[in-house]
């Protein structure tokens, strides 16, 4: 499994950067809950040592987008698209 640490510098780095995107009106306040919602739960399912990885993920980045646009649609694929 991919290290939890990293995991948790990376959702908090997602965090804040959706949070910018919110205040510069780049994505919707929907768009913000949705996105924190989905990492937190991606966060409560490693610390329950739950494998989300798949082979594809080549880094905890690929697979916390992976799992977020699984769980979150459209709204994750923006965040995405953001930061690009």
């Amino acid at each position: 499994m991919l290290n939890e640490k990293l995991l948790s510098e990376d959702i908090a780095g997602i965090t804040k950067k959706a949070n910018d995107y919110k205040a510069m009106g780049i994505i919707t306040s929907r768009d913000l809950e949705l996105i924190v919602a989905g990492l937190n739960l991606i966060k409560k399912d490693f610390e329950a040592g739950v494998d989300l990885s798949e082979p594809e993920d080549k880094n905890i980045h690929m697979l916390i987008d992976r799992v977020l646009s699984e769980r979150i649609g459209q709204s994750a694929l923006k965040l995405h698209t953001c930061m690009a």
